[in-house]
């Protein structure tokens, strides 16, 4: 009786210190990246949040949310000189989720005001996405929204950090005033200096259409990808493979004790 309750707190402390019960699976983890730097007056802050919120409430995007198999784990970061996190991360599996995301998100208040560094909001994001104290999913997303160019030259590097981390990062560029229409383009900044080579770029003309930029990017982020399969099945067999093993274990042994 000994040998069989040794073996199976072996087995109970193998299965749960394995790396993927420390940790739940879902569909994607989104990050908003958003500028708030001094080029973006207090009305388009509000355009920016006010946007965030009826493109929660977009029917697509909530139909995607609705037919994910695990859910979207979306927080939002805020970037000027420095960067800051909103503090409000939420797992959306329903409509019903998002719906209360889009309350929460339209109540943020602005931060601050200051220079503007994308490389800064991309860092902190970055960590957010790669920790899987929590949550853990194969798809790793940033969106970062700006209107324009980066005051310390790093977005680049930022970018390519993030990349080789395995997170994909879209952009969507604002032209505001005028001088940002091409950010996007081959050439562009945000083409050039924030996107990953398998991102996304987003161009909205002015504040006035952001909304419909925004919509777009937020029905093409929630549509892909879906889990083909959850591991929890396999763990479950691995750990009752084991505990069979251990439970054989200890009865051979038994029983060439009992009939030596």
């Amino acid at each position: 009786m000994k040998a069989f309750k040794s073996c199976l707190t072996t087995c109970l402390v193998v299965f749960f210190l394995s790396p993927v019960c420390r940790a739940d699976l879902i569909d994607s983890k989104l990050a908003l990246v958003i500028d708030v730097s001094a080029s973006v007056s207090d009305s388009d802050y509000q355009f920016q949040i006010q946007a965030f919120e009826t493109a929660f409430n977009n029917p697509t995007v909530l139909a995607n949310i609705d037919a994910l198999n695990e859910g979207i784990l979306v927080e939002v970061f805020f970037f000027s000189s420095s960067a800051v996190s909103a503090d409000i991360d939420m797992l959306l599996t329903s409509a019903a989720d998002a719906a209360v995301f889009s309350t929460t998100i339209g109540a943020l208040t602005r931060p601050f005001s200051e220079g503007t560094s994308p490389a800064d909001g991309m860092i902190l994001a970055s960590d957010w996405l790669l920790d899987s104290t929590v949550w853990e999913s194969p798809s790793l997303l940033a969106l970062v929204v700006g209107d324009g160019y980066g005051s310390y030259h790093n977005d680049g590097a930022a970018r390519d950090a993030a990349q080789a981390n395995g997170v994909t990062i879209n952009g969507l560029a604002v032209d505001d005033p005028g001088y940002f229409i091409d950010a996007c383009l081959p050439g562009g900044y945000y083409f050039e200096n924030i996107i990953t080579a398998d991102g996304q770029c987003y161009q909205a003309n002015s504040y006035a259409d952001f909304e419909q930029a925004l919509t777009l990017a937020l029905i093409d982020t929630t549509e892909t990808p879906r889990l083909v399969a959850a591991p929890r099945p396999l763990t479950i067999f691995a750990f009752s493979f084991l505990l069979f093993t251990c439970i054989r274990s200890v009865l051979f042994r038994c029983l060439s004790v009992k009939y030596a």
